[in-house]
């Protein structure tokens, strides 16, 4: 029998678990005001969730037919420093808002990728958040956490 521990496999598990949990818990939210005729508040992040789901999925599936390696040749530590990564930034999200942590945590997943050249390393950490600040605040008028004490 394959081995099917392997990054995809954990990654893609990963990512699609938290895709799930977060579709179920935007589908079960009950503090939503709706008009007749609204569309639905959290439209455009299901869709964005369910793409995430779509793309674990086949990295999960590319995982499973690739099969595993030998447990030392895992690189482990980059795979549990991401989901570490992504955990905290969960978890800060709301305390300390969107354009403070989602920089940081861009430029700490270059870092964990092998990302080191400062130029590009800033530029990513700057230009991903500011153009989903704009795509989901201003274009699709998704609220998002701002930094404590600052309104924009």
């Amino acid at each position: 029998m394959k081995q099917l521990v392997n990054s995809d496999t954990l990654l893609g598990g990963f990512f699609g678990l938290v895709a799930l949990i977060l579709l179920r818990s935007s589908y079960h939210s009950s503090d939503v005001f709706l008009l007749p005729g609204d569309a639905p508040p959290f439209l455009v992040a299901q869709l964005a969730l369910y793409a995430v789901l779509a793309l674990s999925l086949a990295i999960l599936i590319k995982g499973v037919l690739r099969g595993g390696v030998a447990p030392g040749d895992i690189r482990w530590r980059p795979t549990f420093l991401m989901m570490a990564l992504l955990l905290m930034t969960t978890v800060l999200f709301k305390m300390a808002g969107y354009l403070l942590i989602v920089p940081l945590a861009v430029a700490g997943c270059c870092l964990i990728l092998g990302y080191r050249k400062p130029v590009p390393l800033v530029g990513l950490s700057v230009a991903v958040p500011v153009a989903t600040y704009l795509l989901l605040v201003k274009f699709a008028s998704l609220p998002l956490p701002t930094i404590p004490g600052l309104e924009f």
